[in-house]
């Protein structure tokens, strides 16, 4: 055991050497040139000039789990964690290879690193005492590598905004109405899927749909957030009913009741009482990972246009699959589950991942919860209120998670499946995230569904994905919706998707991603939705 001690402590002081040498040099590779028109910055709070994203490639799982708490020690922000090694290149084409196939590398890890500055002062007495601990310790894995991937993040952010300004501007849009919505054909269009939009627009969006297709899009009201926002989703099927407005609002249980749930048994096949299934798709637990939120819309608009219109539709799927999922299901399809965090990242702070409610112990310091930590299922509470993945004081204590969960185990909804939108990584995912040990009763069709849904995303672009079980891809975490999803609501078809791309933008992708992303990614839901009808004979 003194030996193992020893060399975890090793592993510690290589991980430290090597964020302090990357830190150091973060900022001193020029980024690809951009105009100046292109560089333009619109207003922020938060500036990133000089942050850079350094991709770190560990050799051992111990260095991976050193590196990230490493990294958690420090407040550094971890983009992104696989247990898989990494292309050395970043082209748009790179995909995480499975652990089986590593040659001795074994964990990928991006960081934010800041400029060169007192931070690296800190990283230095850090690296000091790592050197006290290590003593004679022998080296039993190489040394992580390093490679610098985005030299700095502030342009990508100002291009990213420009481009969502230009393909803005000069769009004009009149609110529709159930009554109206014939004498505007064209509004809910294409042209929406150019850019990247915030919150307010995607509420008029969302009634734009509801009104155009009344009998199969309603709009509808979840909960709401700690600083009043409705979280709101398009409801998609054939008979859908409308109240005012076109729009209805979903009650929560109480967060007491909610946390001291028991377990929602399994039912047998879904629907099979004639009734539709319910199926819920969410995006944006994460407040910066934009794209998920855009892929979402542009599933909801692309399955409702062809389905029901004639309007020709470059979407990778045919009117009669359409069609079939719109009788089959209910979708629920949720773009914004962290409106306020959102919100955050279109005013203040591009980078924001967590939500905004107020640290219960010290308002105002290191505020909000990383909602994706925050589900009731195998809850591992943080001590550390300033880590972006802090997951709260105790399970549910964020509204967020709360609404959507309750949504989700209302009996009325029916809802038999899941799938939550994230990014970046090109992964496919199911249970568990907590435990590779857990038992997963569903895991041959699970697997099979999975490799079905990677082929057909694939078909559309080129573009790889991987699939398999979140523990086995990524790093261990507690608290998720997916392992909630199936683990406690019992939802048998419960999958995570990591969207584009493998770093070469990260969270930044332009907004001329939007389309080839939903596109690939429709394809491969529309692929998991037949597959769940046929498996239970629909």
């Amino acid at each position: 055991m003194a030996w193992l001690r020893s060399t975890h402590a090793v592993s510690y002081l290589l991980v430290a050497a090597l964020i302090l040498q990357v830190s150091v040099r973060a900022a001193q590779t020029p980024f690809l040139p951009v105009s100046a028109d292109k560089a333009h910055e619109l207003p922020h709070a938060a500036n990133f000039s000089g942050h850079s994203l350094v991709r770190f490639q560990t050799n051992s799982l111990d260095q991976l789990h050193t590196l990230l708490s490493e990294a958690d020690q420090r407040g550094l922000d971890v983009w992104s964690a696989r247990k898989s090694k990494c292309s050395s290149q970043t082209g748009s084409r790179l995909a995480p290879q499975r652990p089986e196939n590593q040659k001795g590398e074994f964990g990928c890890v991006d960081i934010r690193l800041p400029p060169k500055g007192a931070d690296a002062d800190d990283l230095v007495e850090s690296l000091s005492s790592r050197v006290t601990l290590a003593g004679g310790s022998r080296v039993v894995a190489p040394p992580p590598t390093s490679q610098t991937i985005i030299d700095d993040i502030q342009i990508l952010i100002s291009e990213q905004e420009w481009q969502t300004h230009l393909g803005n501007e000069g769009r004009t849009r009149q609110p529709l109405s159930l009554k109206n919505a014939q004498a505007y054909p064209g509004q809910a269009d294409d042209t929406w899927h150019d850019g990247y939009h915030n919150y307010d627009d995607i509420s008029n969006y969302l009634s734009e749909l509801a009104a155009k297709y009344p009998d199969h899009a309603s709009k509808v009201e979840i909960g709401q957030t700690h600083e009043g926002r409705a979280i709101i989703a398009l409801k998609v099927g054939s008979g859908q009913s409308h109240s005012v407005g076109g729009e209805t609002t979903h009650e929560n249980v109480s967060a007491e009741a909610k946390r001291k749930g028991r377990r929602l048994e399994r039912s047998g096949s879904p629907g099979n009482d004639g009734s539709k299934i319910g199926f819920v798709i969410s995006a944006e637990q994460h407040a910066r990972e934009w794209i998920s939120t855009s892929t979402a819309l542009f599933f909801a608009d692309k399955l409702l246009q062809v389905g029901l219109s004639d309007t020709p539709s470059d979407a990778p799927w045919t009117k009669e699959e359409a069609l079939q999922i719109l009788d089959t299901f209910d979708l629920t399809i949720i773009p914004l589950s962290n409106p306020d965090g959102y919100a955050y990242t279109w005013e203040n702070n591009r980078m924001w991942r967590k939500n905004r409610q107020p640290n219960e112990k010290f308002p105002g310091f290191c505020d909000g919860v990383d909602i994706n930590r925050n589900w009731g299922f195998h809850f591992a509470s943080s001590l550390n209120p300033c880590s972006e993945s802090y997951a709260g004081s105790e399970p549910f204590s964020a509204a967020e998670p709360l609404a959507i969960s309750s949504y989700i185990s209302d009996p009325a909804n029916k809802v038999k499946g899941y799938v939550d939108l994230h990014s970046y990584g090109q992964l496919l995912m199911f249970p568990y995230s907590y435990s590779c040990q857990a038992p997963l009763p569903d895991e041959e069709d699970l697997t099979e569904v999975a490799l079905g849904a990677v082929k057909a995303l694939r078909d559309v672009h080129k573009r790889s994905y991987t699939s398999g079980k979140i523990c086995e891809i990524l790093y261990d975490a507690a608290g998720s919706s997916i392992d909630w999803s199936y683990g406690q609501a019992g939802l048998k078809w419960s999958f995570a998707l990591e969207l584009r791309d493998s770093g070469t933008y990260g969270f930044l992708l332009p907004p001329s991603e939007i389309r080839p992303t939903g596109e690939e990614v429709g394809s491969a839901l529309v692929y998991i939705l037949s597959f769940i009808a046929k498996k239970e004979r629909r």
